[in-house]
């Protein structure tokens, strides 16, 4: 190998020098190849080291950890392993393939507390368990196998221990799992509960000031408010607001302002609550005329907005939450003159929030409210007349707002907002025609977001700057990509 050879890879793996990381295998470039005509000019000389796939990738999930990401990506020759990526071809290989073989591992990213990552992975050995990670193949070990079916986990950190809610929709069960990231300081912080409701809403988890805060149930209260330091012996009932055994049922649990706000149910009529953790600071703020569902719930800056789909069958509200008074605050009801207008996740960014809106002069377009009576309006008419671009798919990096919307001519294709009318352009036409590339947020990076794009049934992790010609498909190099199993 020539000096100026080695010295183009000690420049490109430098960075792992010296560092206890897996380094990417290393092969020898093979001979240039050579014209086989006349009428041929030569191909150029292919470097093994260099040499791009065009074997597109799919993320499932990602996680940022020491500047990079790490999570599920796979192939159309494999399921998802877990690789690393810092969105170059040179920085992006497999850590460790837990399953070898066209099934794979299925990793999904849990998150990442003191310089480890969590997620779970079903392998033949261990079946589906929760692992964690350094970010190389000898710091990824099993901490703990998982019975139940999975439908649902969160996770969260506290006092230097990550949390882990279990939630198995079939059979209606729940646990909660404490780890320090060793096999050994893994422990459940209850034992299995079955819940009486069908698990349809998130109970999720939430922080506080020291203490994790989650939906749990007991035999002599039912499902109730809940916390935990971590540990066992730290972990009880809040209060229990619904005396007797059915419970209330707490959902989005959500801290703001130094406390907690959640959602009840009470002999079928939903409440907003709020805690500071303690049962006298544990207290109803008020009834609410009507369901909250399970996405339009989203906290913007120091504003937790959420939709309302009133009891009496009107056209779904916007209210909001602030903290700094008493009451949660009815914004109006959005213009839509369809009372059957299915709910939505939101948008947020800064303090205002994003959701699409429908009317007959405009269709269904990009609103935006301040948080202010009549502050709700028309952000922009992506798709001019009664059109509709039904924006969605929200994600903020670097403050600038990232969705999906279609205009006439286009199928779904990536949108930005800084959140004024000028600013609200395309990024770029992914997948040219009607089709579109229906682009899917996954993870952020420094400035970059990754998300996936289905072209003809096939999923493609792409990455963008915001610019078009920042926006390009992700790419490995040809040695890195695994290949098909031998028949």
């Amino acid at each position: 190998m020539s000096m100026r050879k080695a010295a183009g890879l000690l420049a490109a793996f430098g960075v792992w020098a010296g560092c206890n990381r897996e380094k990417p295998p290393t092969e020898v470039p093979p001979p240039a190849r050579q014209a086989t005509s006349e009428k041929q000019p030569a191909s150029p000389p292919v470097d093994a080291e260099t040499a791009l796939s065009q074997e597109p990738l799919f993320a499932t999930s990602l996680l940022e950890l020491g500047g990079a990401l790490y999570g599920g990506l796979s192939f159309s020759v494999s399921r998802a392993e877990l690789w690393r990526t810092d969105g170059t071809p040179k920085g992006t290989w497999r850590v460790v393939d837990l399953a070898p073989g066209r099934e794979g591992a299925a990793v999904q990213m849990l998150g990442a507390n003191g310089g480890l990552l969590y997620f779970t992975a079903p392998t033949p050995e261990a079946g589906t368990g929760v692992w964690r990670s350094d970010g190389t193949a000898t710091g990824t070990r099993l901490l703990f196998p998982l019975e139940l079916l999975v439908s649902r986990l969160s996770f969260a950190t506290v006092k230097g221990r990550a949390v882990i809610l279990v939630e198995a929709f079939q059979s209606r069960s729940r646990e909660l799992w404490s780890t320090d990231g060793t096999p050994e300081g893994s422990r459940p912080l209850l034992g299995r509960w079955e819940s009486r409701d069908e698990l349809q809403e998130p109970s999720g988890l939430a922080v506080l000031e020291g203490r994790v805060y989650f939906s749990a149930h007991d035999r002599d209260a039912g499902t109730e408010l809940w916390s935990s330091d971590g540990t066992p012996e730290g972990t009880r009932r809040v209060k229990d607001i619904v005396a007797g055994p059915y419970g209330s049922s707490p959902t989005h649990l959500t801290t703001l302002g130094g406390k907690l706000y959640f959602r009840v149910d009470i002999s079928g009529t939903q409440e907003l609550w709020t805690s500071d953790g303690t049962p006298e600071g544990t207290e109803r703020i008020e009834p609410l005329p009507g369901h909250v569902p399970s996405e339009g719930w989203v906290l913007a800056g120091n504003t937790l907005f959420f939709e309302l789909v009133p009891n009496d069958g009107g056209a779904v509200e916007l209210w909001k939450v602030d903290g700094t008074s008493w009451g949660a605050v009815r914004l109006g009801a959005l213009a839509s003159a369809d009372k059957s207008r299915i709910p939505q996740r939101l948008g947020a960014l800064g303090g205002k929030v994003f959701f699409w809106n429908h009317t007959p002069k405009t269709g269904t377009e990009l609103w935006t409210s301040d948080g202010t009576r009549g502050g709700m309006s028309l952000l922009k008419d992506l798709a001019p007349g009664p059109a509709s671009s039904t924006p969605r798919e929200w994600a903020v990096v670097n403050g600038t707002l990232y969705f999906q919307a279609t205009t006439p001519g286009l199928g779904f294709e990536l949108w930005k907002t800084d959140g004024t009318p000028e600013g609200t352009v395309l990024v770029k036409d992914l997948i040219p025609g009607v089709e579109g590339g229906d682009p899917r947020p996954v993870a952020s990076l420094g400035g970059t977001l990754f998300f996936n794009v289905s072209r003809q049934g096939r999923g493609e992790l792409w990455r963008t700057d915001g610019t078009p010609q920042g926006t390009v498909p992700m790419r490995v190099l040809e040695r890195f990509v695994p290949k098909p199993d031998k028949k």
